[in-house]
């Protein structure tokens, strides 16, 4: 009986051991980490040529519509283009250069006509109108003659209204703003008119490449020819640091952005980081980081503003050079 007993309370012992063991849960996935947050940035370009890219504020752009007032955030901006209407006193010294086409002095509509070719994207529209409906022939005629000489692709003719595109839809309307701030990382905060302003596009890199110049790659025969092709008008940036030492030239350091104390050559700081597009292309400053568009078709070349060829050097300037939109 005791015997019994005993074997009646290992039964249940033996059978739990024999039961397989409950699976473990799987650990719970971690949730994935959020992407780091994208500051919005935009490259805008005036009317002298510069373009600057950064950070565009305020945030929200109040645009006048035929159909009310929208707030549009900066940051779904792809394109503006402002149009004529931003600059009343453009539109102004452009309809009095068509009348200065009419004048009997040969001199005043000499400058006239040099002016209006000068600024035809912009007084393209005015000149249209005037072609068709000024009450003199004459000047009927030499704007006709000047739309035909300039030759504008539409794209390039500045329109009466700004126009906007955005990630969700295009308008035309008004801009409520007489400036606006746009924070460059070389340079910090900069305030630009918006009279001054051709066109603001939203701004990504889209492709880099990397290059090194060494004591090697010197003006005038000693270009770097990174094999980058670049075509005229393409948005280029190029950033550069390091440095690079002569021991037996007075143990000179030179960054990219050289020393103009110890002189220049061809306008450019002794020691600096120089480019070019192409054998026969302009050579310009680089330095430290250079924003801007190739003014002629051809491969970037770089170069270090410095000739002391032969001479033993330590160190690099390491180049990234980005294609933008």
């Amino acid at each position: 009986m005791r015997r019994f007993l005993i074997a009646a309370l290992l039964a249940p012992l033996a059978l739990a051991q024999d039961a397989p063991a409950p699976e473990e849960a799987p650990p719970a996935e971690a949730a994935p980490a959020p992407e780091p947050a994208v500051e919005a940035r935009h490259e805008v370009r005036l009317r002298s040529g510069t373009i600057l890219v950064g950070h565009v504020e305020p945030e929200m752009w109040r645009v006048t519509t035929a159909f009310g007032e929208l707030k549009v955030p900066v940051a779904d901006i792809r394109k503006v283009r402002f149009g004529r209407r931003s600059a009343p006193g453009r539109m102004k010294q452009a309809d009095g250069w068509i009348e200065d086409l009419g004048s009997s002095n040969p001199d005043v509509r000499g400058r006239a006509r040099a002016s209006l070719k000068e600024h035809a994207a912009f007084a393209a529209l005015a000149l249209t109108a005037a072609s068709k409906e000024h009450d003199d022939a004459e000047v009927r005629r030499l704007c006709a003659e000047l739309l035909e000489e300039v030759d504008l692709e539409p794209e390039a003719i500045v329109p009466d209204d700004d126009r906007l595109e955005t990630k969700a839809f295009d308008l035309a309307g008004s801009v409520d703003l007489d400036s606006f701030k746009v924070t460059v990382p070389e340079l910090g905060g900069l305030l630009v008119k918006r009279s001054e302003v051709v066109e603001v596009r939203a701004f990504k890199l889209v492709e880099f490449q990397r290059y090194a110049v060494s004591g090697n790659h010197m003006w005038p025969n000693g270009w770097l020819d990174t094999k980058l092709k670049v075509g005229k008008g393409e948005s280029i940036r190029i950033t550069a640091e390091g440095s690079i030492q002569f021991p037996n030239w007075g143990g000179h350091t030179f960054t990219p952005d050289g020393n103009p104390q110890m002189g220049n050559i061809n306008g450019l700081p002794m020691g600096a980081l120089a480019g070019r597009f192409g054998d026969g292309g302009a050579m310009f400053l680089v330095g430290r980081a250079w924003t801007g568009r190739a003014q002629n078709s051809g491969t970037l070349q770089l170069c270090m503003i410095f000739n002391a060829r032969g001479q033993p050097s330590n160190g690099e300037f390491q180049i990234k050079v980005t294609r933008q939109p």
